[in-house]
C-alpha cells in the first residue's frame, strides 16, 4: 500500500478551533464553491478537510455578522525531502488532502453589536431640605 509523508504524519483533516466573544454564537461554515459543511456554536473544535478552503459565517443576535476565511495552503510535510521517492507518495498526499494545511488552525472572533448599549442618563437630585436631613 502506497502512503506519503504528509498522509502519514498529518492525515486528510484537520481539526480548527472556533471561539467568538461573547460565546453562543451561530457557525456556518461552507467551501470555497458554497457548500454548507456544518453548522455548530462557539466554542467548537471542528475537523475540516484539508481539501478545501473555507468561509466562516457568525451570527449573534444583537451583533453584526461576522465571515472569516479558512485557506487550504500548501503542507510542508508533503513537500519534504524527507518523502521517499517523491513521486507516488506525493500523488498518495495530493488525493487524500494531507498535502495541504488549513490556515488559521484557531479562529477568535469579537463581535460587535449592532447597536451599542444605551446609557442610562445620570439624574442629578436636588439637594435635601434641611429638615429631612439625618
Amino acid at each position: 500500500m502506497l502512503s506519503g509523508c504528509a498522509s502519514i504524519m498529518d492525515g486528510g483533516s484537520q481539526a480548527v478551533s472556533i471561539y467568538s466573544t461573547p460565546t453562543g454564537a451561530s457557525v456556518k461554515i461552507e467551501t470555497q464553491t458554497g457548500q454548507a459543511v456544518m453548522n455548530t456554536k462557539t466554542p467548537a473544535r471542528v475537523e475540516l478537510s484539508r481539501r478545501n478552503s473555507y468561509t466562516v459565517y457568525f451570527s449573534l443576535e444583537d451583533y453584526k455578522p461576522v465571515q472569516r476565511k479558512i485557506e487550504r495552503k500548501n503542507n510542508p510535510a508533503a513537500q519534504s525531502s524527507a518523502c521517499v521517492g517523491y513521486g507516488a507518495g506525493y500523488l498518495v498526499d495530493m488525493s487524500s488532502g494531507a498535502a495541504w494545511m488549513l490556515d488559521p488552525s484557531t479562529i477568535d472572533v469579537p463581535l460587535e453589536r449592532e447597536t451599542p448599549l444605551e446609557v442610562s442618563p445620570v439624574v442629578t437630585l436636588p439637594p435635601m431640605p434641611s429638615e429631612h436631613k439625618p
